[in-house]
């Protein structure tokens, strides 16, 4: 089972620039486990996470872009999900994650940087 606490719920908080701060909330029990629920299983949760990546960065499509930067705007002809590798998640408080997430060689390239 994953180390991720003993609370039934966890925030994924996703910091990325020119966006707003944005978090959702995961839950980390079972639900198809009816004798206590078990805590889910550290694939299952980085699934998760995936997932909520997915819905930040579909949803960063239509927010406002703050940033002089352009590099890391999020949508068409810019960062996609295919440019996107989730490589781990870490504990920044208590039951609060963070994706630790990497450009493909293939956008890093484009970019002039490799």
């Amino acid at each position: 089972m994953a180390p991720v606490g003993t609370s039934a719920h966890a925030q994924v908080r996703i910091n990325w620039c020119g966006y707003a701060p944005w978090d959702d909330q995961i839950n980390l029990r079972n639900q198809r486990t009816t004798p206590g629920r078990e805590t889910v299983s550290l694939v299952t949760f980085a699934k998760y996470v995936a997932g909520r990546v997915v819905k930040f960065m579909k949803l960063a499509e239509s927010l406002p872009y703050n940033a002089q930067d352009q590099r890391w705007f999020i949508g068409e002809n810019r960062i996609t999900l295919r440019d996107v590798i989730l490589i781990g998640v870490v504990q920044v408080s208590q039951g609060s994650w963070m994706p630790i997430l990497q450009l493909n060689d293939r956008f890093v390239g484009s970019l002039g940087i490799m």
